[in-house]
């Protein structure tokens, strides 16, 4: 389907008031939940009938697994691991497996939470969006459409070292996405822009998340979106 340019997509957690503002320069923050810990490597498995990419269908957005996705588990705040999406049907279930650590702790009935798009920088950032339409390859899909759910650890083998997880709740959306197209004084056919920033006049739209003491915890600043 094509896609008008001139319109721009953003996802966006928070109140916003768009702005025009020069882009502030962003550094990002040290957190203590985004490397994996140093431990045995086990093989867990995932099976999801919950659905989860992006696919633009008129003004419908809708969402779906596909092969080759990944989503990062955490335990604690820790990152343990990260999982590969395999088998995935379309409006249907997917299977989710890969190597995690196995911390001290960690058994039958523990609960886990996992974050997609696990990101090769193990960031949760909405900084650095291009404003380009959804699609399953596209950078709002991979990188910034997030989604959290529970995980309850069904089985361990020691043996095999291997463990099976459910899940406990469903994906939950964790920001809005938006369309915005620019006009000369509201009036006539879009206009392309080189660039933008978004801000919120309370301050409350979130930049990035980093895990805390006990829970994810919202960084706020403004967003510079360039198509």
């Amino acid at each position: 389907m094509k896609i008008n340019k001139l319109y721009i997509i953003a996802a966006l957690m928070g109140m916003v008031l768009v702005g025009c503002q020069k882009a502030e320069e962003f550094v990002p923050s040290e957190k203590s939940g985004d490397e994996t810990i140093d431990a045995e490597l086990w093989t867990m498995v995932v099976t999801t009938p919950t659905t989860r990419a992006l696919e633009l269908d008129g003004p419908i957005l809708n969402e779906y697994w596909k092969d080759g996705e990944k989503a990062a588990v955490y335990f604690g705040g820790t990152k343990i691991g990260t999982l590969e999406v395999s088998g995935a049907v379309k409006d249907g279930s997917a299977t989710l497996s890969g190597s995690v650590s196995k911390p001290d702790g960690l058994g039958v009935s523990s609960s886990l939470m996992i974050l997609f798009p696990g990101r090769d920088d193990s960031e949760w950032t909405y900084d650095g969006q291009d404003g380009s339409a959804p699609s399953e390859a596209g950078t709002l899909a991979t990188l910034f459409d997030y989604s959290t759910a529970s995980l309850t650890v069904t089985a361990v083998n020691d043996g095999a070292h291997t463990m099976t997880a459910d899940i406990a709740t469903s994906f939950a959306q964790q920001q809005s996405i938006y369309r915005f197209g620019f006009k000369v004084g509201g009036a006539g056919d879009p206009i392309e822009v080189k660039s933008f920033t978004l801000s919120s006049n309370q301050n409350k739209l979130v930049r990035t998340r980093t895990y805390g003491a006990s829970d994810w915890e919202s960084n706020y600043g403004s967003l510079a979106v360039t198509p």
